[in-house]
């Protein structure tokens, strides 16, 4: 019995953590919106697209981590994260934005911390 309760804690946990990220976005759009001065469509295409990115990669990076290593995959994801999430940073329009949210989600999907990192 302990042992499913704690397999629920940790699927629940990394659940909590994608769901957590998706909700900082959400408080960060009103300030995003006014600094790029886009449109709410503009920003639902951000949204959208960095949620379903870190949603799909969640679960292929999981499964890829088996083979290759977790410490190395997240490594590697990290790696990856960190550089087009800095290059989101520089972005001044809302296309800009639109088209690096999907790679911020990519990579952030494969830095979650999985069984055995």
């Amino acid at each position: 019995m302990a042992c499913r309760a704690r397999l629920l804690f940790v699927l629940i946990s990394g659940l909590f953590l994608s769901l957590i990220t998706v909700s900082i976005i959400n408080v960060a759009l009103p300030s995003i919106k006014t600094a790029l001065d886009a449109s709410p469509s503009q920003m639902q295409w951000a949204l959208s697209g960095y949620s379903l990115a870190i949603g799909v990669v969640l679960v292929a990076a999981g499964a890829r981590a088996t083979f290759w290593g977790a410490a190395a995959f997240l490594q590697r994801g990290a790696d990856f994260h960190d550089r087009v999430d800095g290059g989101s940073l520089g972005c001044r329009t809302p296309l800009c934005l639109t088209s690096h949210a999907p790679s911020v989600g990519f990579g952030a999907g494969f830095t979650r911390r999985r069984r055995g990192a």
